[in-house]
């Protein structure tokens, strides 16, 4: 496969950046050179949103490639449609995600309080995925075209168990390869139980420079400077005036949604600024420190990232309800001209591939929490013999 078409999941890594530093879902609101009263807004924003114990969602995601390579000319669409509703104590996930860092060199105490988390949380998630044919490296032997035409599922979370029909998926599948019809559940607790007590994991564990006292310290002392090297990251990551160096918000013109009245605040990303900040240098010389990367590479990723941020550009826009200082929609552009990225690699002389992607998310807070049920019929797989069909 080309260049062209594995460098899209770049794509990824920057809608991740441009998620990050969205006005409304940061532990520190960035407001940038907003008045104070947009600032109170946006913060109210965000704490009334982590308070609320239901709400739903509704997504449309489009990726737009073109003229990937010579072999793939024309547009190719993929559309990915969803709809969520949900019931639960928000606060669970944010004790959880201010734990993470310390839990990582004990993963059963993580694994325990993801499946409690779990436990209280009711959902239904039902998605739609919309593949265009004749994407560069997939055949009919990767992808059956049933499914590269199109496929929806539902899931639902109930109690601790999660359930998925899977009528859609086993249309389309070989008979072979025994994919079943209907709903299929299993309890997400004794699943992360028998996880952490497979012997995979237990090895896993395990230090694999031994089990002296000696070793174990080594290993517990390089855990500590990680854990205090990530945390030092992120905390830079999270300082305003560092975000300020290449993120900007303005708020636009106030609109009108579902009879709501929202403020607009739109949030730009410089690229430029990005990847020439001290912030993003640190983060590259970091990679040479541990061994990532070696100084070739790191000239090399400097002057790829110097064409990248003039090429790219990113825009987020968030809608909060006056009335009630509530979250409303996002709204996600990037677009992405590689032409002068293939001129420099030499890749091709007739493509000329552009990347674009689109995202846009509703959000509703019921005053009744939403009704799931369990679904009629559904099979209960038992966590032994779900690991079982995954190690076949």
């Amino acid at each position: 496969m080309k260049f062209t078409f594995r460098f899209v999941t770049v794509l990824v890594l920057l809608a991740a950046l441009a998620g990050t530093v969205r006005a409304d879902f940061h532990d520190v609101v960035f407001c940038g050179d907003l008045p104070a009263a947009d600032c109170i807004l946006l913060e109210a924003a965000q704490e009334n949103a982590a308070q609320q114990t239901s709400g739903s969602g509704v997504l449309d995601l489009d990726l737009l490639m073109r003229d990937l390579d010579e072999e793939a000319m024309g547009d190719f669409l993929i559309a990915l449609d969803a709809d969520v509703v949900w019931s639960g104590d928000l606060s669970g996930l944010e004790e959880m995600g201010a734990a993470s860092l310390g839990m990582m060199d004990d993963p059963a105490v993580m694994m325990t309080m993801l499946g409690e988390l779990f436990a209280q949380f009711n959902g239904r998630f039902t998605v739609s995925l919309q593949t265009p044919q004749g994407l560069p490296g997939m055949t009919a032997d990767d992808f059956p075209e049933e499914l590269l035409s199109g496929i929806s599922m539902e899931a639902r979370l109930v109690d601790g168990n999660l359930y998925f029909d899977l009528s859609s998926l086993a249309t389309i599948m070989p008979a072979e390869d025994g994919v079943p019809s209907g709903w299929l559940g299993f309890n997400l607790m004794e699943l992360l139980e028998a996880g952490m007590a497979a012997e995979g994991m237990s090895e896993s564990m395990k230090d694999p420079r031994g089990s002296g006292d000696d070793a174990m310290a080594e290993a517990d002392a390089e855990m500590e400077a990680a854990m205090a090297e990530m945390e030092a990251m992120i905390a830079a990551w999270s300082d305003p005036d560092v975000l300020a160096e290449f993120v900007s918000v303005e708020r636009l013109e106030d609109e009108t949604i579902a009879d709501q009245l929202v403020a607009v605040f739109r949030t730009g990303v410089d690229l430029v600024a990005l990847f020439n900040s001290d912030a993003f240098s640190d983060l590259l010389l970091a990679g040479t420190e541990m061994g990532e990367i070696d100084e070739d590479e790191l000239r090399y990723m400097s002057m790829m990232m110097d064409m990248l941020g003039s090429d790219i550009d990113i825009e987020a826009t968030t809608y909060i309800s006056i009335d009630e200082a509530l979250p409303v929609r996002d709204v996600f552009h990037m677009a992405w001209d590689m032409a002068d990225m293939m001129a420099f690699m030499s890749e091709s002389e007739d493509a000329l591939p552009y990347v674009q992607v689109d995202y846009q998310m509703d959000y509703g807070y019921p005053a009744e929490a939403p009704t799931v049920t369990v679904p009629e019929n559904a099979f209960i797989i038992s966590p032994g013999l779900l690991m079982a069909g995954a190690d076949a």
